[in-house]
């Protein structure tokens, strides 16, 4: 058996599906077993998808679940059909100011699926788990800047959020959902009607733009 087939078959064995809380999962199962009582504490859901994983590709496509979507989940998805040239947070470290570069997509995985979402949540967790850098993913302040696929440069603050689109990407403000403090019967309903926490009437999106950074 080829290294490439054993790591498929491999995969195919592990659990698809990571609760991600405070930067590290806290949760694993599968697509067959998650119940919605695991969404009362979490900040987000990882889907990898090990058995879209090509016999000459060991990249595994990483769906993120945000908020209460439609559950239960179908796990149905398209990937997106460009990336960004480069993208790199900034941050203070230890009181210096410091830059990560932090990878989308690379010889193991790939987060440009259509739908998902790159805010201070996922942000956080990259951090840590590409670079050992632990920052807090409620309070953290930080500058993404990146070049996108037009070659624009850009830069955001952690409160905004970028939703990649199949050929393209929209920057909208960015709402943290708490469900802590939630009972199963409320997040069941909310996830039935699909709704937001927080419908702001400010959260008017914009394609493709910058915002101005404090200092």
């Amino acid at each position: 058996m080829s290294l490439i087939r054993e790591f498929i078959e491999n995969s195919k064995k592990q659990r698809e599906i990571e609760i991600i809380k405070f930067n590290d999962v806290i949760a694993s199962t599968n697509k067959e077993n998650i119940h919605i009582h695991q969404l009362l504490l979490y900040d987000f859901i990882v889907f990898s998808d090990y058995d879209g994983a090509k016999e000459l590709s060991q990249k595994v496509n990483k769906v993120l679940y945000f908020g209460f979507d439609n559950f239960p989940f179908t796990y149905s998805y398209n990937v997106c059909k460009f990336s960004f040239i480069s993208f790199s947070v900034k941050l203070l470290v230890d009181g210096q100011e410091k830059s990560y570069p932090i990878k989308l997509s690379n010889d193991s995985e790939n987060y440009y699926v259509i739908g998902n979402k790159i805010n201070k949540l996922l942000v956080s967790y990259l951090l840590k788990k590409q670079h050992g850098v632990m920052r807090d993913e409620l309070t953290e302040t930080y500058v993404l800047e990146f070049i996108d696929q037009n070659v624009n440069m850009l830069s955001l603050s952690e409160k905004s959020e970028i939703v990649l689109n199949e050929n393209d990407y929209k920057i909208v403000p960015f709402f943290y959902v708490d469900s802590s403090n939630m009972t199963v019967r409320e997040v069941e309903k909310l996830c039935m009607c699909n709704q937001p926490i927080d419908s702001s009437a400010d959260s008017k999106t914009t394609n493709n733009t910058s915002e101005s950074m404090p200092e």
